[in-house]
């Protein structure tokens, strides 16, 4: 799903980026990341992609997400009760992920 975005991504390791998204919803839930996968899910605004959704399902109809918007080429982070926990520049995220 991330090969769809956009240029500004192209210098960005996509699996690393998967990876540091998977482990930071796990860590705001408070899940072992081995056991819960990280979904993801294209976001289109008039039939062009537009970001990316990825979410975790834990227990207890637990739902961690982010999303990814790459027109801003922010991500940001959402807790299991729908409120926004935290927002980060992609572009922060390269110097994290080197």
């Amino acid at each position: 799903m991330l090969d769809i975005m956009s240029k500004k991504s192209a210098g960005l390791n996509k699996e690393h980026l998967r990876e540091v998204i998977h482990q930071t919803l796990c860590d705001i839930g408070q899940l072992e990341s081995s056991q819960f996968p990280l979904n993801e899910r294209p976001l289109t605004r008039g039939g062009d992609p537009c970001g990316v959704l990825f979410s975790v399902n834990g227990p207890r109809q637990v739902t961690l997400t982010a999303v990814w918007d790459t027109m801003k080429n922010k991500l940001f982070l959402y807790d299991s009760s729908g409120s926004r926990c935290d927002q980060v520049l992609v572009e922060h995220l390269k110097t994290v992920l080197a």
